[in-house]
C-alpha cells in the first residue's frame, strides 16, 4: 500500500504540475494583484512575453523560412506558370462567351472610377495627332506622297486615262450634256446675247465691213460674182418681166413722157408700146458676154462700196427688235444645222487623237506649257497649311479620334480579336507569362523586401487575442500537450515509487 499510495500521489503531483505549467503558459491572461501586490507569474508566460515572442517568430520566419529567395523561387515555379496559363484560358473563355465590350470590361474592373479616363485619352491622342500633322516634315511628306502619286499617273500613256471606265462614263455624260445644252433654248439665248453684245460694241467702232472680212473672202466674192454673171443677167431679165417691175417701168416711162413732151404729142405716145420695144432690147443686150462682164464689174463695185460702209452706221440703222429677231434666227439656224451630235462627237474624237499622239500625260501637258505636278504641289501645300492650322481641323481630328475609339471600345472583345481563340489564348498566355516572369526576376525581391515579412508576422502575432492564440496552439499541439501532461504523471508515479524504495534501502 505504501508503494501504491506513493506512486499514486507522485502521478497526481506530476500530472497536476505539468498541466498547471502548460496552463500558466497562457493563464492568467492579465496581471493579477492582491492587496495591491502583484501576484507572481501573472500574467501567463506567453501573454507577458508576446512582443518578444512575436519579434523572435517574425525574425525566424522572415530570415530562415520565408526568405526573398524562397518567395521568388515559389513565384517563378513551373506550377505557378501552369496556374497562370489556366487563369488566362479561363479569362479568354469568359470574354468570348460573355460578348462583353472593352468599355463594359473597363467599367467592371474600375467600378466606375475610370469614367474620366476615356475623355483624357481622346484629348491626348487628338492633341498628339494634331501636333504631329502640323510639323513641317509631316506636311512635306504628305505633299511628296501626293506629288509622287500624281507624277506616276502622269507618266503613263494617255490611253490609260481614255480607256478608264470612269473616264468613259464621264465622257458619255459630257457628250450627252453638251448636245442637250447645244439644243436647248438656254444655249441659243446665250449665243444670241454674246453676238448682240459684240454687235453693240461695234456701234462705237470705225471699222468697215471690208476690214472685218478676210481679204481672201473678198476675192472669193469677186470671183463668184464674175463666174455667175450670166445668172445675174438672167435674174435681171426675170425681174424686168415681173408684173410689179413692169408696172413701175411703165409708170416711169409715162412720167418721162408727160414731163418732157407737149401734152398734145404725149397723147399719141403709148408707154406700153415703148415698154414692149425696150424689154427685148434689154434682153438682147443682157445676153451679150461683154455686157455681162460689165454687169459683173458693176456688181463687184457695188459690193465693194457696200463693204466700205462702217459697221457702226449699218448697225445703228437697224431697229433693235429687228436686230434681235435676226440674230436669234441666225443662231437657231447655225445651232440646228451645224452643232449636231456628229460634229460634237467628231470634235471630241479629234481631241482624243491629239491626246494619243503623246507618249505620256506629262508630254501632253508639257506641250500645253502646263506643269501640273507643280500646280498640284502648290495647291496641296496651300490646302494643307490652310486647313491643318485652323480650328475646324482640330474639331474634325477630335471627332475622328473620338468616333474611332468609341467604335473600338464598344465592339465585343471577341470580335475585336479573332475567331482563333486557341491562338489568342496562347499569345496572351505567352505575353503575360513573360511579363510576369520578368517582373518577378527583376522586381519581386525588392517588393518582398519592402513587404518586410518579419515585421508583418510580428505585427500579426501581436495583434492576436491571447485566447485566440491559446486556441490555435492547443488545436495544433493538443496531442503533444496531453502527452506532456501524462508524461508528468508517469514521472511523478516513478518518483513516488522510488522514494519509499530508497527509504527502505536506507
Amino acid at each position: 500500500m505504501k508503494f501504491l499510495v506513493a506512486a499514486l500521489i507522485g502521478a497526481i503531483i506530476g500530472y497536476v504540475t505539468n498541466w498547471l505549467a502548460i496552463k500558466m503558459l497562457f493563464r492568467p491572461y492579465t496581471e493579477k494583484r492582491f492587496l495591491g501586490i502583484k501576484i507572481p507569474f501573472t500574467p501567463g508566460l506567453i501573454p507577458k512575453e508576446t512582443p518578444r515572442i512575436a519579434k523572435s517568430v517574425g525574425e525566424a520566419i522572415g530570415k530562415h523560412l520565408l526568405t526573398k529567395e524562397t518567395i521568388v523561387d515559389s513565384l517563378c515555379s513551373e506550377n505557378m506558370n501552369k496556374q497562370l496559363k489556366m487563369w488566362v484560358k479561363r479569362k479568354v473563355d469568359s470574354i468570348y462567351s460573355s460578348k462583353i465590350t472593352i468599355d463594359e470590361k473597363m467599367k467592371q474592373l474600375s467600378s466606375g472610377k475610370l469614367d474620366g479616363l476615356r475623355e483624357h485619352i481622346d484629348t491626348k491622342i487628338s492633341d498628339l495627332l494634331i501636333k504631329t500633322i502640323r510639323k513641317d516634315d509631316i506636311k512635306s511628306k504628305i505633299s511628296n506622297f501626293i506629288r509622287n502619286k500624281a507624277n506616276d499617273v502622269l507618266s503613263q500613256n494617255p490611253n490609260i486615262i481614255l480607256e478608264n471606265e470612269n473616264f468613259i462614263s464621264l465622257k458619255d455624260k459630257i457628250l450627252a450634256e453638251t448636245q442637250a445644252y447645244i439644243n436647248s433654248d438656254n444655249m441659243n439665248d446665250t449665243v444670241s446675247e454674246f453676238i448682240m453684245c459684240k454687235i453693240e460694241n461695234l456701234k462705237y467702232s470705225n471699222v468697215t465691213i471690208k476690214e472685218m472680212l478676210p481679204e481672201s473672202l473678198i476675192e472669193v466674192i469677186k470671183v463668184n460674182i464674175y463666174n455667175n454673171k450670166s445668172n445675174i443677167a438672167y435674174e435681171i431679165k426675170n425681174i424686168l418681166k415681173k408684173e410689179r417691175t413692169e408696172t413701175k417701168i411703165k409708170e416711169a416711162i409715162s412720167n418721162i413722157i408727160s414731163s418732157n413732151l407737149n401734152p398734145m404729142i404725149a397723147m399719141f405716145v403709148n408707154p406700153n408700146s415703148i415698154y414692149q420695144k425696150i424689154i427685148p432690147s434689154i434682153d438682147e443686150m443682157l445676153d451679150k458676154e461683154e455686157n455681162q462682164d460689165e454687169i459683173a464689174e458693176i456688181s463687184i463695185d457695188i459690193v465693194l462700196k457696200v463693204l466700205d460702209n462702217k459697221l457702226s452706221d449699218i448697225i445703228s440703222s437697224i431697229p433693235e427688235d429687228i436686230k434681235n429677231d435676226n440674230v436669234k434666227s441666225i443662231v437657231r439656224m447655225i445651232m440646228s444645222n451645224i452643232a449636231n451630235e456628229q460634229i460634237v462627237s467628231s470634235i471630241y474624237k479629234n481631241i482624243e487623237n491629239k491626246i494619243l499622239e503623246n507618249e505620256s500625260v506629262n508630254e501632253l501637258l508639257y506641250k500645253m506649257d502646263i506643269d501640273l505636278v507643280k500646280i498640284i504641289d502648290d495647291i496641296v501645300m496651300k490646302y494643307i497649311n490652310d486647313y491643318v492650322d485652323n480650328a475646324l481641323f482640330e474639331e474634325k481630328v477630335k471627332e475622328l479620334v473620338s468616333n474611332a475609339i468609341n467604335k473600338i471600345i464598344n465592339m465585343p472583345i471577341d470580335e475585336l480579336l479573332s475567331d482563333d481563340k486557341e491562338k489568342i489564348t496562347l499569345i496572351v498566355s505567352s505575353v503575360i507569362e513573360e511579363l510576369y516572369n520578368k517582373f518577378i526576376e527583376n522586381e519581386a525581391a525588392d517588393v518582398v523586401e519592402l513587404l518586410n515579412i518579419s515585421k508583418i508576422i510580428e505585427e500579426k502575432i501581436n495583434g492576436f487575442d491571447v485566447t485566440y492564440a491559446e486556441q490555435i496552439i492547443f488545436e495544433i499541439a493538443s496531442k503533444e500537450l496531453r502527452a506532456i501532461t501524462l508524461l508528468g504523471a508517469l514521472l511523478g508515479c516513478i518518483m513516488g515509487i522510488l522514494s519509499p524504495v530508497i527509504n527502505a534501502i536506507m
